[in-house]
């Protein structure tokens, strides 16, 4: 009987032993990884690196812009989206949803961000379902996601209408996703005439865990059109890039309670190379522009558990005579949260401000010159989330 009893204790302990590693298993270690992919250096002397992992094909009369988007970079533009767990409805990521059997959160899809300037020729295209992704693994060749069902081998409408559910809210979140992605993709027949620029996602399926290195293939650029609008002249592009992963153990905190914040401008703006007659560029329009976005930037604040920050960040951006921002640079941020100050830079991408008023060449012997264009520039701003307390 005795032995019995030991035998069974000894299963039993045993059996407690087997549980535990088990539960390892099921619940391991919740990780940060981060994916990332940075433009090889060896492209040739018509492309440019720059600091924020853009790599630009520039010639005369052209410039196309190329940026690998971190899934970090893709829920700051959808900062409320992101947020809701396994029901986030981010179109490009699957938000802050840890994958219970990974650890992480998975990437949903591998999304560039595509930037056309023309600057010489009379109009140009991009046909984005031209590009393909080859990746180092023999063989493997990605092809990109269309909007909407048929549109290309593969598209969003078709990936989440597969994958949503019956309920009113499952209809919302799909709504809301392809809204996301109509206004964000780059957009099929997107002329761009002399002068112009245009931006979206090209976006292909996520990366095997073994792949180190990709090739984005832009086929068929269009330089010139004929007589009848039909391509002329067409371009081929290869922009390289070397996979990085970072993945870190995730350290949890306690949550302490912190008074909400608020944004506010610490300084006015800087400005320079605006003209003094133009008051679209002045620092005070600058100032007023900037306050009218705090709603969008106290919700990048409260990005990190749903909690405000404090700190300041300072930030650079160039802005187009059209009004479109060409670059955003976080000059300076002492909030302690990376995916603040990431938010904070995607929402200033996003801005389009009012267009500079073109100068007027002086009159010769009656002849009215036609207006002079104006040149962009670069202002500074200085934000602050300072604590609210109740009075």
């Amino acid at each position: 009987m005795r032995c019995l009893l030991a035998a069974y204790g000894g299963l039993a302990s045993a059996l407690l032993l087997a549980l535990l590693a088990g539960c390892t298993l099921l619940y391991p270690p919740r990780y940060e990884r981060v994916s990332r992919l940075v433009p090889r250096s060896d492209l040739g002397p018509d492309y440019a690196l720059g600091a924020d992992g853009t790599v630009a094909y520039a010639v005369a009369g052209l410039r196309v812009e190329v940026r690998y988007v971190t899934d970090r970079a893709l829920n700051a533009l959808w900062p409320q989206e992101s947020a809701q767990g396994p029901h986030s409805y981010n179109a490009y990521t699957y938000g802050d949803y840890v994958d219970p059997q990974a650890g992480y959160v998975r990437n949903r899809f591998t999304v560039f961000a595509v930037s056309v300037y023309n600057l010489g020729f009379p109009k140009v295209e991009l046909q984005p379902l031209q590009s393909r992704l080859t990746t180092n693994r023999r063989g493997e060749k990605l092809t990109p996601y269309g909007t909407t069902t048929g549109s290309a081998a593969h598209s969003f409408e078709s990936y989440y209408r597969a994958r949503k559910g019956v309920t009113g809210n499952e209809d919302y979140r799909f709504d809301m996703r392809l809204g996301q992605v109509r206004t964000s993709n780059y957009g099929v027949g997107e002329k761009i005439y002399k002068g112009e620029n245009y931006s979206g996602f090209i976006v292909f399926d996520p990366l095997a865990a073994e792949v180190a290195e990709v090739c984005l293939h832009i086929r068929d650029f269009v330089l010139k059109f004929n007589a009848f609008d039909q391509p002329l002249q067409t371009l081929d592009l290869d922009f390289r890039f070397v996979r990085h992963i970072e993945q870190v153990a995730h350290q949890a905190r306690a949550a302490a309670w912190r008074a909400p914040t608020q944004v506010r401008l610490q300084t006015p703006s800087q400005v320079r190379g605006y003209a003094p007659d133009d008051l679209a560029r002045a620092p005070a329009t600058i100032d007023a522009f900037v306050r009218s976005q705090f709603d969008a930037f106290n919700r990048c604040g409260r990005l990190q558990a749903g909690q405000a920050l404090l700190g300041s960040a300072t930030i650079r951006f160039v802005i187009l005579a059209s009004g479109l921002v060409e670059s955003v640079q976080l000059l300076d941020s002492t909030v302690d949260s990376g995916p603040v100050g990431d938010c904070l830079v995607e929402q200033v991408k996003r801005w389009h401000l009012r267009p500079a008023r073109p100068a007027v060449a002086d009159s010769v012997a009656g002849y009215q010159a036609p207006p002079l264009e104006r040149d962009k520039v670069v202002a500074t701003f200085v934000v602050e989330f300072a604590e609210v307390r109740p009075d």
